[in-house]
């Protein structure tokens, strides 16, 4: 895909979002990776699990588990652990798998959102290393995001910068994403977000992701959605399904 195709692909995601007839917004959630403002509550317990199946661009190709639970200690204070599992078949040699590092998190909201302003948060995180060899990043990561969302009148919009260091190699990376989510009645809503991240290496992968969740009832909604490669340093596409339990 040529680089115009690119920005036509990201241009029409956010277009198609702004136009649909105005509904009341509502949280971001699975399949989006974009951290959101709200939190689950107190006292408050979701787990989200997911599957990804991944096209890299070499022809490797991966299949990516994660699981996510999410305790709400405050009505806007979260803490989280994750923890992947990911399997590599590629197109030489033996297929590996195993699981990635444990990432701990504690979200905190700081401003709540008014008419002319948008609720705004930050999230610590450190991904502990203690994954398998086959599936760990090498090297203990901490960092930080800063997020804001808004409703724009029956669509809501998120916002992130993130940074990231390693604690070992001590490399340092910026990232961003922007979402736009829609529903278009009490259970489907639809969702769309593009995302990277920058080092002093140069650009780091950049995605756009199309997707869209069902609620099955007020404590169960599924996911499915399609991430599109930017860059070269992307994958090429990956698609990925999921649930999100309430307790």
């Amino acid at each position: 895909m040529k680089f115009s195709c690119k920005i036509c692909f990201l241009y029409s995601v956010i277009a198609f979002l702004f136009f649909l007839s105005l509904i009341s917004p509502v949280r971001a959630a699975r399949p989006l990776w974009i951290e959101d403002a709200p939190t689950c509550g107190k006292g408050v317990v979701c787990l989200e699990a997911g599957m990804e199946w991944v096209e890299h661009r070499n022809g490797d190709r991966e299949t990516c588990q994660s699981y996510v639970l999410y305790v709400g200690l405050t009505d806007n204070v979260d803490i989280s652990l994750e923890k992947p599992y990911n399997m590599l078949i590629p197109v030489e040699g033996e297929k590996c798998n195993g699981t990635g590092d444990t990432v701990v998190s504690l979200k905190y909201r700081f401003m709540e959102e008014k008419e002319h302003q948008p609720a705004m948060g930050l999230k610590a995180f450190v991904d502990v290393q203690d994954g398998n060899e086959d599936g760990t990043s090498g090297d203990t990561e901490y960092g930080a995001i800063l997020f804001a969302s808004k409703d724009l009148g029956g669509i809501t919009m998120h916002g992130n910068i993130s940074y990231a260091r390693g604690a070992k190699s001590k490399d340092e990376a910026i990232g961003y994403a922007l979402a736009l989510e829609k529903p278009l009645d009490d259970r489907w809503t639809l969702m769309g977000e593009v995302g990277g991240e920058s080092s002093h290496e140069g650009a780091g992968p950049a995605v756009a992701q199309l997707g869209v969740s069902y609620a099955l009832s007020p404590k169960v909604v599924l996911d499915l959605g399609y991430i599109r490669g930017l860059n070269n340093p992307a994958p090429r596409s990956s698609v990925g399904m999921g649930v999100t339990l309430e307790f």
